[in-house]
């Protein structure tokens, strides 16, 4: 039981660069978006708004670059510590 939780644990660290889009594209106004911007958000304005689909491609490509590193650290701090990993 104890070795799924840390392989799980492993995989939701790549998710650390996400974050729910939906909610602060909605809680945004004219008063605060200047400082309410966040990397979905951007991406989504610049993408949809501005048509610039190689530049978000180009930055979602970073951002799962970044993950996948992340989870690649995580992985082996996880073997060096308890000797479980995912690979």
């Amino acid at each position: 039981m104890i070795p799924i939780a840390v392989m799980m644990l492993i995989l939701n660290c790549g998710s650390l660069l996400s974050s729910n889009t939906d909610k602060a594209l909605l809680m945004q106004t004219s008063g605060n978006i200047k400082t309410s911007d966040i990397i979905g958000v951007y991406v989504y304005n610049t993408g949809l708004g501005k048509a610039q689909y190689s530049y978000t491609s180009a930055i979602g490509l970073c951002l799962n670059v970044i993950n996948f590193a992340i989870i690649m650290l995580v992985n082996a701090i996880s073997r060096r510590v308890s000797e479980i990993s995912l690979f």
